[in-house]
């Protein structure tokens, strides 16, 4: 039976090649992320696994093929995206921190140049007010912050709250909804698929976080 990778095409494979190499790479990053400090109940291995999850469902809608270079370095983009936690569990500057972490890292790998200027973009992008510059910076953006338009938006609220709590920064109920509604109302999806995916639940989300407010008037 023949597959998308049995004809010879120099950009398949190199996506194949990068696929292999994300599958060396993933179980070292995942390992260092499941030694996080427990504290560290948001940005940990179960958010960097959902950020790679959303990240391969937002490059397909988008029309990127896992035969596609782009979706391998997404893919390596969005499990590198946090891994400045390794070096400072504080989350302070950990996009940069984690550029650095992953231009050292994927260097000693031997992946192209280019290949490596691109994954340090996406993960520098992810910075809070994200600022992504091409559709491959998008998805990772979009795919951070994918529980914004899911079901489990206020599950994933409480553990990023008691994340924020271990390191001293404390809110009432009121200003911590008031925080997410703030940040819901001014945030938008930067590629057409996660605006088609997303916006619907994230407006109910929107809705849900105006009558918790309410009734804490």
């Amino acid at each position: 039976m023949r597959t998308q990778w049995d004809s010879y095409n120099p950009n398949q494979n190199r996506a194949l090649g990068l696929m292999r190499e994300y599958d060396r790479l993933e179980p070292y990053i995942m390992n260092k992320l499941e030694r996080l400090p427990k504290s560290l109940k948001y940005h940990n291995a179960e958010h960097t696994k959902d950020v790679i999850n959303s990240s391969g469902k937002i490059a397909l809608v988008e029309g990127i093929k896992m035969w596609d270079v782009r979706y391998w370095l997404v893919k390596i983009g969005a499990l590198l995206h946090d891994t400045g936690y390794i070096l400072q569990p504080s989350g302070k500057d950990h996009e940069e921190l984690g550029a650095d972490f992953a231009r050292r890292l994927l260097g000693n790998f031997g992946y192209e140049h280019y290949d490596i200027i691109n994954i340090l973009r996406m993960i520098r992008a992810t910075k809070l007010p994200q600022n992504p510059r091409t559709i491959l910076e998008g998805i990772v953006c979009d795919a951070d912050l994918d529980n914004l338009g899911r079901a489990d938006f206020f599950k994933r609220g409480k553990l990023l709250r008691e994340e924020l709590e271990s390191l001293g920064i404390k809110n009432s109920d009121k200003e911590w909804y008031q925080r997410n509604l703030k940040f819901l109302e001014n945030h938008g999806y930067h590629t057409k698929a996660a605006r088609y995916l997303r916006n619907g639940k994230k407006k109910e989300n929107v809705e849900q976080l105006k009558g918790i407010i309410a009734s804490l008037e």
